[in-house]
C-alpha cells in the first residue's frame, strides 16, 4: 500500500479486519473512532498512558545517555533548583516542597536504576478510563519506506475508538485528560528538545536537556535586564492586545551576534529554562528545504517554543544571492515563513550564526 493509499483510506481499519474476531461489535459501522500519526504529539502521549494500563504487547529499547556521570550531573542539578526554590519559601510550604521532593527523587532513582524504555506494542489493547471501556488499535500500514537513517520505516497509527457511534465526547474528554496528565507529570528540572524531521515532515521530540540556570550566564547586568524587561513586556497581555488593536502582527526579533563561545547558545538555554520553553532545532540550508517547507516548520513547531534556526548567517549573501545552490529555500520564502506568517503567534531572537523563533 502506497502513502497515497494510506492517506485515501475510507476509515483506520481496513487493514485490521481480525479485529473483528475479538469484539462483540463492528468497529466500522459500531463505534465512535480517533486517529493519530506517529508524527502527531497526542500519538506518545497516549501511547504512554495506555503503557501503564495494559498488560501485554510492548517496545523495548535501551535507554540513551544513562551512564553514571549523567545520573550525577542530573542528581546535583536537581539539588541546586531545590536550593534556589526554598529561599523564599516559608516553612509550611518549605515543608510541603520537601516532602514533593522526596517523592520525586524515588520516583527518578527508579527510573535510573531501569536501562530500558518501554512504549506501546502493536495490536489491539483493551483498558478502562473513567468507567469507559477504550480500545486502542496500534498498527503499521503499507510496506517500509526509506528513510534518512538508513532504517526501513512504516506508516504508524493509533486509533483510539469506543463501543457504539455518537460518543465523541468520551474521546474529546480523554484526550482533555492526556494533554493535561502530561503537563502535571513535566519534570521542570529539563526542557524538551525537538528536531524538525525533513522526510515526514513533522517535529519529532529528540530528548532533553537540563535547564540553565540564568545566574550561570556571564553578560553585563544591563544587558540581561535589557532583554527581559523587553522580553516580559512583549508577552504582557497588554502588549498583545495593542497588536492586535493596531492590526500589526504580534512579532519580535532580537540580534544577538558575537565570536564563538561568547555564551549566544547558553543564552538561549537559560531563557528556555527561565520561561519554561521547550528548544525546537531546525537546519534551514537542508537540501530539501523549500519555501512551502519551511513554512509549514513555523507553522507546525510545537506551542510554547524556541525554534533555532543553525548557521542562518550562511544562507545568503548581503545582494540575497545564496550561498547554499543545493537549498531551494528563497530570501523571500525564509521572510515569508518568519514576518507574514499569520496563523501563529510569535516571538523571534536572531542570533549571529543562529536563528531563535518564538512560538508563543
Amino acid at each position: 500500500m502506497s502513502r497515497d493509499e494510506i492517506l485515501t483510506r475510507t476509515h483506520p481499519f481496513v487493514n485490521a479486519k481480525w479485529i473483528n474476531d475479538y469484539l462483540s461489535f463492528n468497529p466500522t459501522t459500531d463505534s465512535t473512532f480517533c486517529e493519530f500519526e506517529k508524527k502527531e504529539q497526542l500519538f506518545n502521549l497516549v501511547g504512554d498512558y495506555i503503557v501503564d494500563h495494559i498488560e501485554q504487547s510492548f517496545i523495548f529499547a535501551p535507554k540513551k545517555n544513562v551512564s553514571k556521570a549523567t545520573q550525577i550531573l542530573e542528581n546535583l542539578a536537581r539539588i541546586a533548583k531545590q536550593h534556589k526554590d526554598l529561599k523564599n519559601m516559608d516553612d509550611e510550604k518549605k515543608q510541603q516542597k520537601l516532602k514533593e521532593e522526596e517523592v520525586k527523587k524515588l520516583k527518578e532513582k527508579e527510573k535510573q536504576s531501569n536501562k530500558i524504555i518501554t512504549s506501546l506494542g502493536l495490536g489491539l489493547h483493551e483498558f478502562v478510563w473513567n468507567e469507559h471501556k477504550i480500545y486502542a488499535l496500534h498498527q503499521t500500514i503499507g510496506s517500509p519506506q526509506q528513510s534518512t537513517c538508513g532504517n526501513p520505516q512504516f506508516f504508524q497509527s493509533l486509533v483510539l475508538f469506543v463501543s457504539g457511534r455518537g460518543n465523541l465526547k468520551i474521546l474529546q474528554n480523554f484526550c482533555n485528560f492526556i494533554v493535561e496528565h502530561s503537563e502535571t507529570k513535566k519534570d521542570s528540572l529539563f526542557f524538551p528538545i525537538y528536531q524538525f524531521n525533513m522526510q515526514q515532515k513533522y517535529w519529532k521530540r529528540s530528548g532533553k536537556k537540563i535547564a540553565r540556570d540564568p545566574d550561570t550566564i556571564i553578560l553585563p547586568t544591563k544587558t540581561w535586564k535589557k532583554l527581559i524587561d523587553d522580553f516580559e513586556r512583549f508577552c504582557d497581555e497588554k502588549s498583545i492586545k495593542w497588536y492586535f488593536e493596531h492590526g500589526i502582527p504580534y512579532k519580535r526579533s532580537y540580534l544577538f551576534y558575537g565570536v564563538p563561545g561568547s555564551g549566544k547558545s547558553s543564552l538561549i538555554q537559560a531563557l528556555a529554562a527561565k520561561y519554561d520553553r521547550n528548544l525546537c532545532f531546525l537546519q534551514p540550508s537542508h537540501p530539501k528545504m523549500t519555501d512551502e517547507t519551511f513554512k509549514t516548520c513555523i507553522q507546525s513547531a510545537p506551542g510554547n517554543s524556541l525554534i533555532v534556526m543553525e548557521d542562518i548567517d550562511a544562507l545568503f549573501g548581503a545582494d540575497r544571492s545564496k550561498k547554499h545552490k543545493d537549498c531551494p529555500l528563497t530570501f523571500s520564502g525564509l521572510l515569508n515563513g518568519l514576518l507574514f506568517n499569520m496563523y501563529s503567534i510569535n516571538l523571534s531572537l536572531i542570533i549571529y550564526g543562529l536563528f531563535i523563533y518564538i512560538q508563543v
